[in-house]
């Protein structure tokens, strides 16, 4: 009678790209003409060059800049005395025209503007708005916006030539540090502060009516909220936690909420700015305000890696961070160094290194060798496309057991020996764009 051994041999034979160069951050001036750069916000286009709106103190007012592929375009959208553009939001639609939301101390409105490919259109939303602003557009390319005034959190989108405008919540004094994204379905999902209670709070229209949740109340939490929303729908959410001095990071698992600690090194998470890649993977730039420093966090999938994008040695930062197609972070900031006050541009291509780290601490197959049959298992952290096909000595394709978007969790499927011929195979795991083979034993 032959016996199976559950000796486990792993042969780890093949991670795509070899290179091991670990790529620092890439960072260029945008706009240096006078007192620029303050509160950006940033949106990739179709070919992944940014726009970035901005404030302009004094003179300049609200700008946008856009990187043709060449040099940067920039524009002056709105000056009003200097004093229209703070707080600046922006979108792309489908044409790659920029939609940007922003607060004017020239008397206390709300505006929008949006570029119709031959010039700017502004508009006045609400009067009397406060300075917290955050804009999303739904399929159709109409602007949705999030705001405070009065102290209560305000919500309006635009209904042909009318702005619907309603009251969110008003409980205390609630709506500082706002943001909001929108699901599949156009409903609005707003993160803020609870200023009376000290609590970071949520809220979003299910179709008929609003829900808020309290996400987090322990200690003085809630400031410099940011929020996107995953492939399920599900909010990720980074703020700062003011009693600890630090940055946090909440999730809605899909029944209830998670919160982490991300970064508690000295006086960090201030200015919070959150974007999640191709993988879910939530990816944060944020100030460390003891130290002036621009520092960047993102998750690989077991651990949160910490990076120092910028020693700038000043306060107010204000950064705003998206991701590419290829995972990597883009972000807009203000470098507030001196009498610099410039618009500044950071990007980083992740090295291999790094991308081959989350693969390997996410993925595993087990048993081996085998007689019959063997059950490979194998964890995914995010929602991604995976294959897991196993080949002979001669690299044919003798089975292909998985091919198929999934979202992240364990699994498991069986390989069937049947058919097989006793011998050395090789099971090959995809997942985005990285991948493992490794060595299976079979014995009959």
């Amino acid at each position: 009678m032959k016996r199976g051994y559950f000796l486990l041999i792993f042969c780890v034979l093949i991670i795509t790209n070899t290179s091991r160069v670990m790529a620092q951050w890439n960072i260029e001036s945008v706009d240096t003409m006078g007192d620029n750069g303050y509160s950006p916000s940033m949106a990739l286009d179709h070919n992944e060059y940014p726009y970035i709106s901005y404030f302009q103190l004094w003179k300049g007012g609200l700008k946008c800049a856009h990187w043709t592929g060449t040099n940067w375009n920039i524009q002056s959208i709105d000056s009003m005395g200097g004093n229209g553009g703070y707080y600046t939001s922006i979108a792309l639609d489908s044409n790659d025209y920029a939609h940007i939301s922003y607060y004017s101390y020239a008397g206390d409105i709300l505006k929008y503007a949006r570029w119709t490919g031959a010039s700017w259109n502004i508009q006045t939303v609400d009067q009397a708005g406060d300075e917290a602003v955050s804009l999303a557009l739904d399929t159709q390319g109409h602007p949705h916006i999030s705001y405070s005034k009065n102290n209560a959190l305000k919500y309006a989108k635009l209904l042909g030539m009318n702005w619907d405008i309603q009251t969110i919540d008003s409980t205390g004094s609630v709506g500082d540090c706002n943001s909001l994204a929108l699901d599949k379905n156009g409903c609005p999902h707003i993160s803020y502060s609870d200023d009376t209670n000290s609590d970071l709070k949520y809220a979003y229209w299910t179709g008929s009516s609003w829900v808020i949740q309290i996400v987090d109340s322990l200690g003085s939490v809630g400031d410099y909220t940011s929020l996107k929303l995953d492939h399920n729908g599900n909010p990720h959410i980074s703020y700062r936690d003011f009693t600890n001095s630090a940055l946090k990071y909440a999730y809605w698992t899909g029944t209830k909420w998670n919160t982490t600690t991300v970064d508690n090194g000295g006086m960090t998470g201030a200015s919070t700015t959150i974007f999640l890649d191709t993988r879910d993977y939530p990816h944060i730039a944020y100030e460390d305000y003891m130290n002036g420093m621009l520092k960047y966090a993102r998750w690989t999938g077991t651990i949160w890696d910490i990076q120092t994008v910028e020693d700038i040695s000043a306060l107010d930062i204000l950064p705003s961070i998206v991701t590419d197609k290829n995972n990597n972070p883009h972000i807009a900031y203000h470098d507030n160094k001196q009498a610099k006050q410039d618009l500044k541009y950071a990007w980083r291509v992740l090295g291999t290194e790094e991308k081959e780290k989350d693969v390997m601490k996410t993925f595993e197959l087990f048993q081996n060798p085998f007689i019959k049959s063997t059950v490979i298992s194998y964890q995914i952290p995010v929602r991604t496309r995976v294959t897991l096909s196993v080949y002979d000595i001669s690299g044919s394709c003798v089975r292909t057991l998985v091919n198929e978007e999934k979202p992240a969790g364990s699994y498991s499927t069986t390989l069937n020996a049947k058919e097989l011929k006793t011998g050395v195979y090789f099971a090959r795991l995809t997942a985005g764009n990285s991948n493992i083979t490794k060595k299976l034993i079979l014995m009959k």
